[in-house]
């Protein structure tokens, strides 16, 4: 099931219809904020002292994808210094080059920095498979990322490219320290479907250590787990929200009962198979319980015909959820661990995001005002890592990649439309170097390009660093 909060409310993988829907959840939940300086008139003398210290400040970046060279990455190893988180957001899903970029900052950061893992916008659950294959594991390539990748990405080739080139690093017997791959985020497919994948996994775990509870497990859930369906937008039935109360208590307490045996029987549940089988399980137990968490916000009884203001309890448990991950994540690289996360740039923003409807929408909607997004997944990793994380927010002036739809470019009085008057068409810029008066004008609000619906937020609080890509083309070329 697709159940993240942010992805509930920006929701940049989803059909158009979901889209639609989710900006609708927007609008109607959260709180209106007048942005005051959303897009305030820019004062010339500002704009070119801004201008004049990026243009002596970018570190250039010539080419990405296949001939790209780790040397232009070279400025990132003073800029990241000792860090050993790094989160990198791509401004828009579905374009080349960041993903391009992803899998060069990646591959810097693994050769030359010695990170040992990335985390990437994908089920968790799913993503062991892929992490199985890239350490040497059985598959094919093609079959390993279609099962193990989200279905927003499983298509593009540069995921692939992602996992190929992992699986070959690994097997090059120079490299002893073995790099990993993960998802972060709940389990599910594209749309709001069955909710089971991660509480099965748990209990195929205990089928081989402690099968008495597992059937036990079976008997307590098996009239439960058919009704685990929630799409938003009928179309499945909305099963879990005519569950009543007692069978979704009952459904809750099995869970909470699965994850104490997890607890509980620690060193004979290991000893019976591994350390690393261990945790896998225990992991998809308590995401299990993320799933639940976020699926008893949804009121008895709701369809959407009934509004989408009754969904206000989802909102915001998805984005802690990610971030609890994210540090488990960290945690099984040991205390030399060092992982890239990669997701939307709204996810891994370290200050409050609002997005904006505007009037003649491609979705139909009735214009917004601007809206405060609850807290996102960045916001919870810079108060666990501090000093030891580093962001990384893309921009882009002008997006192509959807080969159905044209777009304007960013707007000429834009952060983005500025940088793009610079002669270097991609770039990477150190903003915790910016003079105190271009400091304290990017910690104003500056609403951003990428996708349709504008965000809003404090590009200099929100970010240490920028990877600005003045054009954006189609992952998948057009045919």
């Amino acid at each position: 099931m697709r159940i993240r909060g942010y992805e509930v409310l920006l929701a940049a993988h989803f059909t158009r219809q979901s889209q639609a829907f989710v900006v609708v959840v927007i609008a109607l939940l959260l709180l209106p904020r007048l942005a005051a300086a959303q897009t305030a008139t820019r004062n010339d003398p500002v704009d070119r002292e801004f201008l004049n210290w990026a243009r002596q400040d970018l570190h250039p970046i010539a080419r990405v994808g296949p001939q790209a060279q780790l040397s232009d990455l070279e400025p990132l190893r003073r800029i990241i210094g000792n860090a050993s988180v790094v989160s990198f957001g791509e401004g828009l899903h579905g374009g080349a080059e960041p993903l391009e970029f992803r899998n060069l900052l990646f591959r810097f950061l693994v050769e030359k920095m010695s990170f040992t893992a990335i985390a990437i916008e994908s089920g968790i659950t799913e993503g062991y498979g892929v992490n199985q294959y890239v350490l040497g594991g059985p598959g094919d390539l093609k079959t390993v990322v279609a099962r193990g990748v989200h279905p927003a990405f499983n298509k593009l080739p540069q995921s692939a490219a992602l996992v190929q080139w992992m699986r070959e690093y690994n097997a090059d017997p120079k490299h002893s320290r073995k790099i990993e791959f993960y998802g972060f985020i709940q389990p599910g497919s594209d749309g709001d479907s069955k909710i089971t994948l991660a509480f099965e996994d748990a209990l195929h775990y205990l089928d081989g250590v402690d099968s008495s509870a597992a059937t036990t497990l079976r008997n307590r859930t098996k009239a439960i787990l058919p009704m685990l369906i929630l799409d938003r937008l009928l179309h499945a039935p909305n099963q879990y929200s005519q569950l009543s109360q007692p069978l979704r208590d009952q459904m809750t307490a099995a869970i909470a009962d699965m994850i104490s045996l997890f607890k509980i029987h620690e060193a004979s549940y290991t000893a019976a198979s591994s350390d690393r089988a261990y945790q896998l399980a225990y992991r998809s137990a308590v995401v299990a319980g993320q799933v639940d968490e976020y699926l008893r916000q949804v009121p008895i009884g709701w369809t959407p015909k009934a509004g989408p203001a009754s969904l206000s309890g989802t909102v915001a448990v998805s984005d802690r959820a990610a971030a609890d991950n994210v540090q488990w994540i960290k945690e099984q690289q040991g205390h030399d661990g060092k992982i890239l996360v990669f997701a939307h740039r709204d996810h891994i923003a370290t200050a409050l995001t609002t997005i904006r409807i505007p009037e003649n929408n491609a979705y139909g909607l009735p214009p917004a005002p601007m809206v405060l997004l609850p807290p996102m997944m960045g916001t919870y990793l810079q108060r666990r890592y501090g000093v030891q994380l580093v962001t990384i927010g893309n921009l882009l002036a002008q997006d192509t990649s959807n080969c159905k739809q044209k777009r304007l470019p960013a707007p000429s009085r834009s952060l983005e439309a500025l940088l793009s008057t610079l002669d270097t068409p991609f770039f990477l810029l150190d903003l915790r170097t910016a003079p105190r008066g271009i400091a304290s004008w990017l910690q104003h609000p500056h609403e951003l390009y990428g996708i349709e619906l504008p965000d809003t937020l404090n590009v200099g609080k929100a970010f240490d660093i920028v990877v600005f890509s003045r054009l954006v083309t189609p992952a998948v070329p057009c045919s």
